[in-house]
């Protein structure tokens, strides 16, 4: 698994490394605008976080989000901004990193709800085409102390690993995963109406443990995603045992070291 992860993070840097520093480039007159939320550690300390990302099993968790808001302190991945807005239940955070342009994701947005958190090496149109507020984070180590303002926040490489950790730089507890599949659900890798990633093809497969048990299939690259899930589950473990991590997905892999609840329990 540690092997996996290492091919998957070293193709990624070499596929964008050079994409990264012309973003970064572009988008580096935005340090002077928007704040780096990474300043905010401990803001909403024990303040529940359902962080949701757009696997398919969101399509039946769906209802159950309405309102959610009330409740939690919602972060989801860019590409979830539809489903929730048409629920009536846009996300109070939307987290944007990828290197090409996913700005179509924002379609149908209610920019007076939501915050747009983005990568500073992140594709520029991220933060031309929001319409409201923004706040944007690192993912280069280097960039924090040459700013001299916040920290790098840790990702497994995708939007809802960066929700997860900026939740957990929040402060709020529990942390609580939801439509994060993981791997083919019904032979499907995003919900009904996420826009975008119609040009995936199916990669060869490996099995993992599923969600109630049994197998479920997933890719090489969803495999390093859910690999940092367990890493950073092992992390806190350690390091912070009193801050409780919980995987509502209802479908797709089991992630070790979360507690696996229905979201009714929750």
């Amino acid at each position: 698994q540690t092997d996996a992860r290492s091919r998957s993070d070293r193709l990624t840097r070499r596929v964008h490394k050079n994409e990264w520093l012309d973003h970064l480039e572009a988008n580096f007159k935005q340090l002077l605008e928007v704040p780096d939320l990474t300043q905010l550690v401990g803001a909403l300390s024990g303040i529940p976080a359902l962080v949701v990302g757009a696997g398919p099993s969101l399509d039946q968790t769906l209802p159950l989000l309405r309102d959610a808001s009330r409740r939690a302190l919602v972060l989801a991945a860019a590409s979830a901004i539809g489903p929730l807005t048409r629920l009536g239940s846009p996300p109070q955070i939307a987290v944007a990193l990828e290197a090409k342009d996913e700005s179509r994701q924002f379609a149908g947005a209610d920019f007076s709800q939501t915050l747009l958190a983005a990568a500073t090496s992140g594709h520029p149109n991220h933060f031309r085409a929001w319409g409201g507020l923004r706040g944007l984070f690192h993912l280069q180590s280097w960039l924090p102390p040459l700013t001299g303002l916040g920290q790098v926040l840790p990702t497994g490489g995708h939007a809802t690993s960066a929700a997860f950790s900026l939740a957990l730089l929040l402060g709020c507890d529990p942390i609580i995963l939801v439509g994060q599949d993981l791997a083919y659900t019904d032979g499907r890798i995003h919900a009904s109406g996420r826009p975008g990633g119609e040009d995936e093809g199916i990669p060869d497969l490996v099995e993992v443990p599923a969600i109630g048990g049994g197998a479920a299939r997933t890719s090489e690259i969803m495999l390093s995603y859910l690999n940092w899930y367990q890493e950073s589950a092992d992390y806190l473990r350690r390091k912070h045992p009193d801050r409780r991590v919980i995987n509502a997905t209802a479908a797709g892999a089991e992630i070790a070291g979360f507690l696996h609840l229905p979201l009714e329990e929750v």
